[in-house]
């Protein structure tokens, strides 16, 4: 009777595989029913996300289709800083590849996941570790200090920061964090990832 129930399992999920993939198409195209059905319900799960997140019309969404590493490494290549090899780091180090005002200095907090904090050291922008306040989230006042610092002036600013610890599941206060990034001419990314296991978004 086992053996039965396994078999049975196994044919209903080879059958639900086997009718989601009918029914998926490429995006962004009307040329088939499939693919018109497709690119409607991943624009109707794109304005779901940004109402969820606050964003507005002119905030973009990104989807890369494997997770927030794929996410990271995509918002780099459109940066022209993706993580590159250690020869080129070291050009980038010693002020060859870019003028000061060209490169991107990209601020990350305290707890950031690996393929967010690694991707970033391994490009070809600088690093801005912000620390942790008293209250183990974003020091927002240190963040304020280092948006604010003179070797920060006129160059490419960005904030990349978990919205959520996937080691504590401390909460980032990513509204407070937005603000204070966009006061200072600096663009905010997140990554939700850990947030949403975490059951908070």
């Amino acid at each position: 009777m086992q053996q039965d129930e396994t078999n049975t399992c196994a044919a209903a999920d080879t059958i639900d595989g086997d009718a989601a993939a009918a029914a998926a198409g490429n995006t962004h195209t009307e040329d088939s029913f499939v693919g018109s059905r497709t690119t409607r319900t991943a624009g109707k799960a794109a304005r779901y996300i940004k109402r969820c997140m606050g964003a507005g019309p002119g905030d973009a969404l990104l989807f890369c289709g494997s997770g927030a590493t794929a996410t990271a490494r995509r918002l780099q290549e459109v940066l022209g800083v993706a993580p590159c090899l250690p020869a080129l780091r070291r050009a980038r180090d010693a002020g060859l590849l870019l003028r000061p005002e060209e490169r991107w200095v990209v601020f990350v907090g305290p707890y950031e996941h690996h393929s967010n904090l690694l991707s970033w050291r391994r490009s070809l922008a600088d690093v801005v570790e912000v620390p942790a306040g008293a209250d183990g989230l974003v020091d927002l006042a240190a963040l304020r200090s280092a948006l604010a610092a003179p070797e920060h002036a006129d160059r490419p600013m960005l904030g990349a920061f978990s919205a959520c610890s996937n080691v504590t599941g401390v909460l980032t206060d990513t509204r407070a964090v937005a603000r204070i990034l966009h006061q200072h001419g600096a663009f905010a990314c997140f990554d939700f990832a850990a947030r949403y296991v975490a059951g908070r978004t």
